[in-house]
Parts: structure tokens; sequence; C-alpha cells
């Protein structure tokens, strides 16, 4: 029982019966947990969700101290049912491939800061000529790229980076926002070979020797496109931060000048919600991820996920079989 209970921690507050049983665990005990007062049930058409009481979160924390876990109680979020998706795709990737050689990390709800923020006239334009990008003219953009240049070699440990920046783009104005992921996945590759590097200064995400995976659950229909370039326009400003400022040279390369990788990839719950995607961003495919390269979107279902019993040795594998290529090949 208390096994259950230490589920429900901040990254993961919500949970039904379907995913405790993907985790492992009885489902049953979220009904014994609710009985003592430790859960609240939130109705729901599909199945319901649960998540800590007051009660349940003082409970976790006197077993997180006895257990000696750093995890912290999971609150009531905003949006519950996004919150139990996320959960959802986690464990669906997690149970989809081994990860040989490698160590697999999932960040549900990762924040990711960028700037400028930049109102949609300036991140984008579709016109007859078609889909462009605006925000690489920006003059903020401008002003980072010339003050903070991307170097052409590995650069000089610079433990004071952060901090410059932070005076830097206070003395600019600069306007920041954040992209609230919905599920960041980091592959650590040949984990044992490279395990005694030590990220360098100002890599706050752990980004350092790991393929990026980045997922985000397709916005309603009346929101399409416009969420689809708004989202994905703030997610190119972070990686423009992470190349110029926070993790130069190494968001784009490792210790043994091995590629990195980052997809992106719009999660729907059914197969035919795919259809949507294509339409929509492959005839701009190239367009879209033009001035971040490298850069690759795609397309997955939960549907698929559920569907897929086979357990890959890779996420490549995986990936291979159920996504679908939104972009140019690299």
């Amino acid at each position: 029982m208390e096994e259950v209970l230490l589920l429900f921690d901040s990254r993961h507050p919500c949970w039904c019966k379907k995913t405790v049983a993907l985790e492992g665990e009885d489902p049953t005990i979220l009904e014994d947990l609710e009985q003592q007062g430790l859960l609240e049930r939130i109705p729901h058409e599909e199945e319901d969700l649960f998540l800590l009481t007051s009660r349940g979160r003082t409970r976790y924390r006197e077993m997180a101290e006895e257990y000696f876990l750093p995890c912290l109680p999971g609150i009531s979020p905003e949006d519950p049912e996004r919150a139990h998706q996320r959960t959802l795709l986690e464990l669906l990737l997690n149970r989809g491939f081994q990860g040989r050689w490698g160590i697999k990390e999932f960040h549900p709800g990762e924040a990711l800061e960028y700037a400028p923020n930049l109102e949609t006239l300036a991140l984008w334009r579709e016109s007859e000529e078609g889909f462009q990008w605006l925000y690489p003219e920006h003059s903020d953009v401008q002003t980072i790229k010339e003050s903070w240049p991307r170097p052409l070699k590995v650069p000089e440990e610079d433990p004071s980076r952060e901090e410059r920046w932070n005076a830097w783009s206070r003395e600019q104005g600069l306007s920041f926002s954040a992209l609230e992921l919905d599920l960041l996945f980091l592959h650590h590759y040949d984990s044992e070979h490279f395990q005694h590097l030590s990220p360098p200064p100002g890599d706050i995400h752990g980004l350092f020797h790991t393929d990026r995976f980045y997922f985000q659950f397709l916005p309603s229909p009346e929101e399409i496109p416009q969420r689809l370039w708004k989202e994905l326009g703030g997610f190119q400003l972070w990686m423009m931060l992470q190349r110029h400022v926070f993790l130069p040279w190494y968001f784009d390369h490792d210790t043994t000048n091995y590629d990195g990788i980052n997809w992106w990839f719009w999660v729907c719950p059914r197969e035919a919600e795919l259809e949507i995607l294509q339409r929509e961003v492959t005839p701009r495919g190239e367009a879209l991820v033009q001035p971040a390269l490298p850069l690759q979107l795609f397309g997955i279902s939960l549907e698929a996920l559920e569907q897929n019993r086979e357990k890959h040795e890779y996420h490549w594998d995986l990936f291979e079989k159920i996504a679908r290529p939104l972009s140019p090949r690299l």
C-alpha cells in the first residue's frame, strides 16, 4: 500500500487504476487509500482519477522521510486530466523499450524558459509564399546571437557564464517566458562509459551527453495551427539560448563529437488525429525546422503506444515503428 501512495509525487500528482496497473502495482489499493482519507477521487468519463488529500500529503512526507526519498508530494494541478495524461505517456514510453547501455530519464511538466517573449505577430508569418519564421530577424534575437556567439569548437569552462547572462539580460531588459513541456525524455547513452564526465556549468536541464525527445500534446482543434507554431516557436527560442548561452557546443555535440539529437513530438490520443498534424505540418516541415537545425518533427499517438506490446531494445526501434515523421529527415 505504501508503494502506491508514494507514486503520487510532485511530478505525477494524478493516477488512475489503469496507470497504477501499468506501473506494476495493485490498482484496487487506490480505493483502500481513498477510504483512509489519503486520496480523493475526481470523476472522469473514461476512468476516475485520484490525487492526494491534505492528509495524504502529510503521510507522503512522513514516508518519504522514512525511506530517504528526496521527493515532494503531489498537489492538486490546474488540469488533472493533462497531468494524468503526462504520466500515462511516460509509462507507455518506458515500457516500450529497454534503453540498453543507457539511462532513461523522464521529466513531465518541464519548464523551458526562453527569451525574448515575442508576441505571435513577431514569431511567424503565413502568406502566399508559404510559412516563414520571423523571430530570427527580431532585434533582441540578433543582439543575443551577437553578444553570445555560438562557438565553433569546445569552449573553455566558464563557471560564471550563467551569472553573467543573468546580469546581461537584466541590463538589456529582455522579456522571458516559459514553455511547459508535457514530457521531456532524456536518454543518457553509453552511461557507464561517460559517467565520469561532469556537465558544463549552466546545464540546468541535464542535457549533457544525452539524446533529447520533447513531447507536447496536440492542442484542441480550435487552437490549431496557431498554438502549434507558438509553442514550437518558443521551443526554438529555448534551443537558441542553449546553443548560444547555457550549453554552447555541447547542445549539438558531445565530448566525442557525436551529434546531439533533438526530436520534437506532437502527441495525439488516437492515430486518426495524426492526419491533422500531417495536413498542417508536413507541407511546412522544412520551413518549420530551418532556423533551428538540427531538429526533427514527429507525430505519435497514445493509441499506438498502448497497442504496442513489444519491448524494443532501443527507443529508435519504437519510434521507427509507431512515430510519423513530419519534417525532412536529416
